[in-house]
């Protein structure tokens, strides 16, 4: 359907969308096969019939009410205790700080500090090629001189603008 959260990969299923825990922060749940589905339900501690319907789109707001309260009922750090060794699809949400911490992103150095800034380190990698972040981004104005210059500007006019 052409409208937000009306189908299967925009949040209207229950199985494919992110829930709120009970500290206020989320999991990312994406349990679309069968087997990962089933894995979901066992985790959640979820056995109603009704479940077992998990393409009857009629049956989705009710599930995912349920599944909400559920979830809900718990904090982020626990579901993540409880699927961590699992293949359900769910993984937490992590704030850009969290992320940084993370100890998957620590490993693969997803994160690097430059200039007293920890920020997203170069994407994608490449076994030859090796992709480098040489500088912070530039503050606001830091290069108006050179631009100037450059387009035979007046930075007076720039400054009144």
């Amino acid at each position: 359907e052409d409208k937000r959260e009306s189908n299967l990969l925009d949040g209207f299923a229950h199985f494919y969308d992110t829930y709120e825990c009970s500290d206020n922060k989320f999991i990312a749940v994406g349990s679309i096969e069968p087997q990962f589905y089933s894995e979901l339900l066992d985790k959640l501690g979820i056995q109603e019939d009704r479940f077992k319907d998990q393409y009857n789109k009629d049956l989705w707001p009710e599930l995912k009410k349920i599944m909400s309260l559920k979830i809900k009922s718990r904090p982020r750090s626990e579901w993540v205790e409880i699927f961590k060794d699992g293949d359900a699809c769910v993984s937490p949400v992590l704030s850009m700080e969290d992320a940084q911490a993370h100890p998957h992103n620590i490993a693969r150095e997803a994160f690097k500090k430059i200039d007293g800034f920890n920020q997203p380190n170069a994407s994608p990698r490449f076994s030859v090629t090796k992709s480098e972040i040489k500088h912070n981004a530039k503050q606001i104005g830091a290069d108006l001189d050179d631009i100037c210059k450059e387009f035979n500007l007046s930075i007076e006019v720039l400054k009144k603008t």
